[in-house]
């Protein structure tokens, strides 16, 4: 099968700190160049036709407002410079701002606090996008002074904020993720054991769940209050609602993770007629009344993508609370040949994150696994914390693995809610209707 041919960009873009220049980087010569607002918006004439350029999105991708003094262009300049670019055949594209750390830390570019300190920028992308050509770039809205946000975008911060009311209620409550008047907790526990089977192990290996049956339904010496068989839970675990010394009958996956996205199906209450609320899209004329496809849930809720601002509380149970603990535990059993997450985050090495640095404030002293101690300053230049080629290739996996996992969960839960929706409004219209007919 022939690979999909991925063209690096020609140039690029960044505006110096506190300076009225921006820093252009010929990537083939390695050639910076300083050029003044108005040369910027002269590129479309004086590039080549047909070149490629890159600029970060918080400078050229989002327009000036009277709320907000970063960017540099208003929407009015922005919106004719995209449509230059498109009439002269150039491609221009939008970089992820979230990823320069990642991009100076990983290609060994000290961050110069000086006012020239966006030339490490340029070249840090440089160097980020020749090794990792794949990192998604984003297309640049043409006419940004005329609709500054799509509707399909408004229509996605609208229901990643309705998923943060239904979990933040769930987690406001006494019980939470344990409250069994909640709808989509009884979803859950109604299909659990469907879901080991239909899961890939792969998904399941994600989730903490066994793959193998003898070892999901493991049974031991003791016993519970209910003379029920099980293991012995050895310590506490709130993601799974169990206290140290819980006898668990068998074990049982990530349930916050599962609950975050059956949440963007299911309302966790009733509505007034006492039915089921399945979750529809709304405000999309092309699609009322419709489930939410698998891309635009991954996209606005999950917010799958380097470019969300406000990833919301779903995003934060996934990617932070599931995906990144999940990846820490399976990175200490692969890299240190042990069951300690901590052992991996505080070792030798020092703690260790992929952009190479602590990201605490002020100073501070780790105690390494020798005994000895080490003290950082804020931003200082800390190489031997940085994942090596051989983390970062099994952290791109892994993380892979995941976004996996939460794709086919979604496929199974939009079939699933659906259909477990409507079985159970059915019944629960059954078991009304006697009385119904008593009043007539």
């Amino acid at each position: 099968m022939t690979q999909r041919q991925i063209r690096l960009p020609d140039y690029y873009l960044d505006i110096g700190k506190g300076t009225n220049q921006i820093v252009m980087l010929e990537a083939a010569t390695n050639i910076i160049t300083i050029l003044s607002r108005q040369d910027v918006l002269e590129l479309p004439f004086t590039l080549p036709t047909g070149s490629y350029v890159v600029g970060e999105n918080s400078h050229f991708g989002v327009a000036r407002s009277p709320k907000s003094r970063s960017q540099y262009y208003f929407d009015y300049e922005l919106g004719p410079l995209y449509r230059n670019f498109l009439s002269k055949d150039i491609l221009f594209k939008l970089l992820p701002e979230k990823l320069t750390p990642r991009a100076n830390a990983r290609n060994e570019i000290a961050k110069d606090t000086g006012k020239q300190g966006d030339i490490n920028d340029v070249k840090g992308w440089c160097k980020l996008l020749t090794k990792h050509p794949t990192i998604c770039l984003k297309t640049p809205n043409l006419f940004i002074e005329s609709k500054p946000i799509s509707p399909l975008v408004a229509e996605g911060w609208m229901y990643r904020k309705e998923t943060g009311w239904i979990l933040n209620g769930c987690r406001s409550h006494t019980e939470a993720y344990a409250n069994a008047d909640d709808m989509i907790l009884q979803y859950l526990n109604d299909i659990i054991d469907d879901l080991w089977h239909e899961f890939s192990d792969k998904t399941k290996f994600m989730l903490g769940w066994p793959l193998k049956l003898e070892h999901r339904n493991r049974v031991n010496s003791k016993e519970n209050e209910y003379g029920e068989k099980g293991w012995l839970c050895g310590r506490a675990n709130k993601e799974k609602n169990l206290k140290k010394g819980d006898i668990v009958l068998k074990n049982v996956p990530n349930m916050k993770a599962l609950y975050t996205l059956a949440s963007m199906f299911l309302d966790s209450t009733l509505n007034d007629d006492g039915n089921i609320i399945l979750r529809t899209r709304k405000d999309n004329p092309y699609c009322a009344d419709q489930q939410p496809g698998i891309d635009f849930l991954m996209t606005h809720v999950v917010a799958n993508t380097a470019f969300h601002l406000k990833g919301g509380v779903a995003r934060s149970n996934i990617y932070f609370w599931w995906m990144r603990n999940r990846i820490k535990r399976v990175m200490a059993m692969r890299v240190f040949n042990t069951k300690n997450p901590e052992t991996w985050q505080v070792s030798a090495m020092g703690c260790k994150r992929r952009d190479g640095n602590f990201g605490l404030k002020g100073s501070t002293t780790i105690t390494l696994m020798d005994g000895k101690t080490k003290k950082y300053l804020k931003d200082e230049y800390m190489p031997e914390t940085k994942f090596t080629d051989d983390e970062d290739a099994m952290f791109i996996e892994l993380r892979t693995q995941g976004r996996h996992a939460i794709q086919e969960i979604l496929r199974i839960f939009k079939k699933k809610t659906k259909a477990w929706v409507e079985e159970r409004n059915m019944v629960e219209e059954r078991q009304n209707l006697p009385a119904q007919l008593e009043l007539v």
